[in-house]
């Protein structure tokens, strides 16, 4: 290797380091965002990017870094479907940031997320009976 090739391995170090530095500042606002968004406040089209930039972003991260973000993203007072329902929402999460599971099990999971917050009967709150049924769903997925 001569210097030339050194220095440009330098410079692509420096590179990758400082968009790893700005995504890691970003990225706690990005997914808070994207999971707000998909409680009920997007539109329904916008889903599968959402679910799409929310992988990337769970993919690249440290688990370390992606639990805090969860945790942080995902309160009890804004994710109104109980404790149950939001235990099962972090699990799919941490499973798609490991790997165990692809993108498309994410932008399915986003679409009937964001169905349960359109309704507007008790079956949607927490325990009701259309929250069992997604429950069910993905802890057998």
């Amino acid at each position: 290797m001569n210097l030339d090739e050194h220095i440009q391995g330098l410079k692509n170090v420096d590179i990758g380091a400082k968009i790893d530095n700005i995504i890691g500042r970003i990225r706690n606002h990005l997914i808070n965002t994207l999971l707000n968004g998909v409680m009920g406040n997007f539109p329904r089209d916008s889903l599968d990017s959402a679910a799409s930039l929310l992988f990337a972003l769970l993919i690249r991260a440290h688990p370390k870094e992606i639990e805090v973000d969860l945790n942080q993203s995902l309160s009890k007072d804004q994710f109104l479907l109980g404790d149950d329902a939001l235990k099962l929402t972090i699990r799919v999460l941490g499973e798609c940031a490991s790997g165990k599971k692809a993108l498309p099990h994410l932008s399915t999971f986003f679409s009937d997320l964001w169905d349960l917050y359109q309704v507007d009967d008790a079956g949607g709150i927490a325990g009701g009976n259309v929250v069992k049924k997604f429950e069910r769903k993905y802890s057998t997925m």
